[in-house]
């Protein structure tokens, strides 16, 4: 589960095998926008076969205005989520999903004993301090772990990021901050107490498990 000492989070394809990496990797993110195939039986039969790796799964169904891949409405969307909430221990959910579906699987999820993840992505740019800022406020005030991803355009956004989140994450609150198109510029979130990094090839910027997981050892060590 996601603690204090820094994590490698490796994003999963449905429907691959195997998955490339998975050794190096403490958490699982399950894309079922990036699945072949999205019916209820063979997605909860991947997640099954995911399972007995015994590692923490994230359950995430991207919207394709956050980057992701998903071509139905909100509601079906959201819906093949609680669908699927056997076989993990984490969903992700972004924030600007209809405040009555994000909050319904929320709750769904809480009663499961599944943790949220409440998430923002901007695939163009990193906004002020101020405005990442309002945006974890919100997030922290819905769910159990705040996060958000902006594109990096200079080293100064990759900063002003991990400066919002280290002064936030005080308390104790789990904030996951990920500077996209920057492979380094992520790992040296380790310097500002993130808790999890993703890895593999589908988000701007990602590294190999591997990579990452040898990375983060050189701080730890």
């Amino acid at each position: 589960m996601i603690g204090n000492k820094p994590q490698v989070c490796l994003c999963v394809r449905p429907g691959i095998e195997p998955v490339a990496g998975i050794d190096y990797a403490d958490l699982l993110e399950f894309r079922v926008d990036l699945s072949p195939d999205k019916g209820i039986r063979f997605l909860d039969g991947e997640l099954e076969k995911l399972s007995t790796h015994g590692k923490p799964i994230i359950l995430t169904n991207r919207s394709r205005k956050e980057g992701g891949e998903f071509d139905g409405s909100e509601k079906e969307r959201v819906t093949l989520m609680e669908s699927l909430l056997d076989y993990v221990n984490y969903i992700d959910v972004e924030l600007s999903t209809e405040d009555h579906l994000r909050d319904g699987i929320i709750k769904k999820a809480q009663d499961r004993g599944i943790k949220s993840i409440v998430s923002f992505h901007d695939f163009r740019e990193t906004p002020s301090g101020a405005w990442i800022e309002s945006v974890l406020e919100k997030e922290l005030a819905l769910g159990d772990i705040a996060k958000v991803a902006f594109k990096v355009n200079n080293p100064g956004d990759i900063l002003s990021l991990y400066q919002v989140c280290l002064r936030m994450g005080e308390g104790g609150k789990r904030i996951i901050a990920i500077p996209m198109g920057s492979p380094l510029g992520r790992i040296v979130g380790v310097l500002f107490n993130v808790p999890v990094f993703y890895s593999g090839d589908i988000a701007p910027g990602q590294l190999s498990s591997k990579q990452t997981k040898e990375l983060l050892d050189l701080h730890t060590k």
